[in-house]
């Protein structure tokens, strides 16, 4: 065999060699790999990936409704206290101020301060025999078509007439004065400008 065979065959056994060893490098690396396959037609998606939240639900369900928990059912129930006079009624008791309207316990008020302070409080769940907080309280003439109590509380400056609406429900005009012989009449005077506005 001459010196140039040779040298051919043992280039082919290297090469051979080199390509094994390339082959098994390869193998190796596949093996120990901690990555995550992925297809190689599209995105990939790796392992820690998290999947998408169910949707809500949908269907006949109604939502939850609320109740007043006083449970009111009077029948001005639902009715603004302000709103039970215009504001051109009200000039005639000398106000032209906006009333606030706010809830105290059971009573939901509008009260107007220009000078004295005068209000309308709307009771849905208590009557006349349910007044509370009275230092002295007296049946009246009948205001209207409605029954009426006039009473006092603190100091006597504050008088209220309240109408009947129901044996449960009652409206309340409350004047606080800064002369106490004057409040009860002006308190009167809102009642009987209310009144016919009553049910």
């Amino acid at each position: 065999m001459s010196r140039a065979e040779t040298n051919t065959i043992m280039k082919r056994i290297l090469l051979a060699a080199s390509t094994f060893a390339l082959l098994g490098a390869a193998v190796a690396c596949s093996e120990n790999a901690t990555g995550t396959p992925s297809a190689s037609g599209g995105g990939s998606t790796t392992a820690t990936e998290m999947p998408p939240p169910p949707p809500l639900p949908t269907g006949g369900g109604t939502a939850p409704t609320t109740t007043d928990s006083e449970g009111s059912s009077g029948p001005l129930a639902g009715k603004s206290p302000c709103a039970l006079l215009s504001p051109a009624e009200l000039t005639q008791i000398g106000i032209s101020a906006a009333g606030k309207e706010s809830k105290q316990g059971i009573v939901r008020q509008c009260r107007w301060s220009q000078g004295d302070s005068q209000a309308l409080g709307i009771v849905d769940t208590a009557g006349l025999a349910n007044i509370t907080g009275a230092t002295e309280k007296a049946p009246v003439p009948t205001v209207g078509r409605h029954q009426a109590v006039r009473w006092t509380a603190g100091t006597g400056n504050t008088c209220s007439v309240s109408l009947e609406l129901t044996s449960t429900a009652r409206v309340d005009a409350q004047v606080v004065a800064t002369d106490a012989s004057s409040a009860c009449p002006k308190a009167m005077k809102l009642a009987q400008l209310v009144e016919p506005k009553l049910p």
